[in-house]
């Protein structure tokens, strides 16, 4: 944004009035300190009105504040001493000769100083910075308006008490002619006049008609809504990016980059945050264009485009989505930049879990083509990052999820075991994933136990079948659950039904009359066990088995098998087609 000092012819001593068409503040000046002088107040103009264009936090304004500061160091350095500037109607003069000069009022930096009453502005040398920041803000208040409730320039600037930046003012608006101006010579100043077709032509005026009613037809309805239609927004904020990037790369005349970059920016944050990817799309083809030639060291706009802030802008407009929009990863792959390593990064340092949960969807869609990078990432993380890394290393890389499973299956997290067991159940007719499944058996949350083995009650392994009576025998004396007990009965009667019902037979006969007199806790649960599984298994045996040991049992025992007989029943009877 740094404006070079361009040469100038000397100021003549009686200047020829400026063209009636001025296309913005011009850059004035005859002698390296004037044109300085110049430099400096149009970077304080559009300072000024940059603070009411955009948000206090944008880049933009950070940029716009620099150069200030930049160019301001630069004019007093020029100037050798104090900057004492004389306001005009129009214009501010210094030493007699106008260095700014904007004739639209609504742009003017000197109109808006002349019109509440300042009629000097003057910068000291050693200009603390609070100090220009704080005319920033007073020179935007008034930019928002002409007739407003807060205070005029005067009263804010005299509020202010600056230390190194002074005034004079007048008693409100006084005309050209009612003041007597002079230069510093002494001799009487030339007045500012307003251009001569200061609002001319008056407008003209056709014949009276008459007012009354009609019916629009369909297509000027159709007109007016596509106004306002949830797409038009977006795809005009587009359009006026496409056509400064047409300016940017036109050869005869060509605006500079640094001009567009802040609308450019501010466009891509306003289509992220309205999930307008394919608008964003759009950008990209124009945005190599107006990079592929350009041989500056800064990055080019859309190199830009990517990095953590943005992706964090992403997350947020994803919350609460159940996928992402198939024109967002599109949109990712054409923008340059590491966008896993960052949505890794964020992931690992946000808390709320509805943005936890979208970076965790990003992750798992960009992590296809690097799975590597996940799983080491996974093998050194912990807590709720390990499970969030876990859930997105399992869709976007099963096989190496499932080698990933076997390594975190032991460690003391419930909820990642649990993820564990999911993972592992697609793959458990291999032996290691059979053996690791076993394992969790034994896990401390009887949540992984009970889904572990029925993660395992797909199998077919009669080896497994044996492991898991083992295990429930063993179960049954050091802490056995009833719903667990009865989770792994249809375990076993879906892994092996024929040699489920011996085993199921075996628990409910008691071998030594001990046994049959006194009912142990651990026999109890070995008799739910088997209770449980005989529902689960089809033909009249198990049935048989059943209403005999209704007839042994009692208390809740009892009240288990007359449940599970009547289940049996009504699934016969919805099995023979009956209601």
């Amino acid at each position: 944004m740094t404006d070079a000092l361009p040469p100038q012819p000397a100021a003549a001593p009686s200047p020829s009035p400026p063209p009636q068409e001025l296309l913005e503040e011009s850059r004035l000046g005859g002698s390296e300190a004037a044109r300085a002088v110049n430099l400096c107040l149009l970077a304080l103009s559009r300072t000024a009105r940059a603070f009411t264009l955009y948000d206090a936090r944008n880049h933009a304004v950070g940029e716009f504040l620099t150069d200030l500061d930049t160019k301001l160091k630069r004019a007093l350095s020029a100037v050798g001493g104090p900057l004492e500037l004389e306001v005009r109607g129009y214009e501010l003069a210094w030493k007699g000769d106008a260095v700014y000069v904007e004739k639209e009022r609504e742009r003017s930096l000197a109109f808006r100083l002349y019109r509440d009453g300042v009629r000097k502005l003057g910068f000291a040398p050693g200009l603390a910075w609070e100090e220009v920041l704080g005319l920033v803000e007073i020179l935007s208040v008034r930019y928002t308006g002409v007739r407003q409730q807060e205070d005029d320039l005067v009263t804010l600037l005299s509020k202010a008490a600056f230390q190194r930046i002074s005034f004079s003012a007048v008693e409100g608006f006084a005309e050209e002619d009612q003041e007597e101006r002079r230069d510093v010579a002494g001799a009487p100043a030339p007045a500012s006049e307003p251009p001569a077709d200061w609002d001319l032509p008056l407008p003209g005026l056709g014949p009276p008609v008459a007012t009354g009613l009609r019916r629009l037809p369909p297509e000027a309805l159709a007109a007016l809504v596509a106004e306002v239609g949830e797409d038009t927004a977006a795809s005009e904020c587009v359009d006026l990016v496409l056509d400064l990037l047409d300016c940017v790369s036109d050869e005869r005349d060509p605006i500079e980059t640094e001009d567009v970059e802040p609308l450019v920016f501010e466009v891509r944050d306003f289509l992220i945050q309205e999930r307008e990817y394919g608008a964003l799309l759009r950008l990209v083809p124009a945005l190599e264009r107006c990079g592929a030639g350009d041989l500056r060291p800064e990055a080019s706009i859309l190199a830009r485009f990517g990095g953590r802030e943005p992706l964090a802008r992403v997350a947020r407009s994803l919350r609460g989505s159940a996928a992402l929009p198939e024109e967002l990863l599109r949109y990712l792959e054409a923008v340059p930049g590491d966008h896993l390593s960052d949505a890794l990064a964020l992931l690992e340092a946000e808390k709320e879990p509805a943005l936890r949960a979208a970076y965790t969807e990003l992750v798992a869609s960009l992590g296809h083509e690097r799975p590597r990078l996940l799983t080491e990432r996974l093998l050194t993380a912990d807590g709720a990052l390990a499970r969030d890394l876990f859930a997105a290393l399992s869709v976007a890389a099963p096989q190496q999820a499932l080698e990933a499973a076997l390594q975190l299956k032991d460690r003391p997290d419930p909820e990642l075991q649990l993820t564990v067991v999911r993972v592992l159940e697609g793959a458990v007719d291999t032996a290691p994933v059979a053996r690791a499944l076993l394992g969790l058996l034994a896990a401390r949350d009887e949540r992984v136990r009970a889904a572990a083995a029925t993660a395992l009650g797909a199998s077919r392994d009669p080896r497994v079948f044996e492991a898991m009576a083992r295990h429930v025998q063993e179960r049954a004396s050091h802490g056995l659950s009833g719903d667990e007990a009865e989770a792994l009965g249809g375990v076993l009667a879906s892994l092996d039904p024929e040699a489920a019902y011996r085993l199921f037979a075996d628990w409910l006969h008691p071998r030594t009359l001990l046994q049959r007199v006194v009912e142990s806790p651990s026999q109890r649960l070995l008799h739910w066990t088997a209770v449980s599984g005989l529902g689960r298994l089809p033909g009249a045996e198990p049935e048989k088995l059943l209403r005999w040991f209704l007839d042994k049992s009692s208390g809740d025992l009892h009240q288990l098998c007359l449940a599970t007989l009547v289940q049996r029943r009504r699934e016969q009877r919805l099995k023979d087609g009956h209601a």
